[in-house]
């Protein structure tokens, strides 16, 4: 291992490739961080902080931040949205932050305020034990699921159904129950070809193959 890595440090960052227009990956790097310096991290933690898709959405000072369906909050927010408010005076105050769509479990709020050099502030979702490392897709479907089983329609006993009552032209019968909003059937024509076989006497023509129900 000790020998791979003096190889690579020594010797192949510091060998002419083609494909650099015969600069070496050392001078290469030299040559970018002059554009882009290097950003230091200090804790490995702070790498987690480095969500990648930025976003930008309405602050409020005590909901916090909401997006898809997720609300996150923190106690530095207050004083974020105090301090924007009196350089705005009026209107809605709007924060940059970064989401990693693979994780809902917090977002990285961009500190607007002065000196602080766009520190980046982790702010935890509002049900991060059930949020964290799951991703916003797979909580809204999950929400989704809950809401569609929470609103399920309940089952009709035959105590409940109700009964509508035969006109007065109608034969002699029991009345014949119906339910409210019931389902109506429609067809779908998904080709047009004329029905191939009728009825011979009766003069019906037989359900052509063509109608899905």
């Amino acid at each position: 291992m000790k020998e791979l890595e003096h190889f690579i440090v020594h010797e192949y960052h510091h060998t002419p490739h083609s494909g650099l227009r015969n600069q070496t990956p050392y001078e290469k790097w030299q040559e970018g961080i002059k554009h882009s310096p290097v950003v230091p991290i200090e804790d490995l933690e702070d790498l987690n902080l480095l969500r990648g898709l930025p976003k930008r959405s309405t602050l409020q000072r005590h909901a916090g931040i909401f997006y898809e369906y997720e609300t996150f909050r923190h106690e530095e927010l207050a004083d974020i949205y105090d301090y924007l408010l009196s350089v705005q005076k009026s209107g809605r105050i709007i924060i940059d932050y970064f989401v990693d769509e693979n994780n809902a479990g917090a977002i990285s709020v961009v500190d607007p305020r002065p000196g602080s050099n766009g520190r980046l502030i982790n702010v935890r979702n509002k049900e991060w034990d059930i949020a964290e490392g799951r991703s916003f897709y797979d909580l809204k479907a999950t929400r989704a699921g809950r809401k569609t089983k929470t609103n399920q329609a309940p089952l009709v006993t035959d105590e409940e159904v109700k009964v509508k009552p035969r006109g007065k032209n109608k034969k002699p019968g029991d009345d014949v129950p119906f339910l409210d909003d019931e389902p109506t059937i429609r067809a779908t024509k998904q080709s047009f070809e004329p029905p191939s076989t009728i009825a011979p006497k009766c003069g019906r023509v037989a359900a052509p193959d063509y109608f899905t129900f």
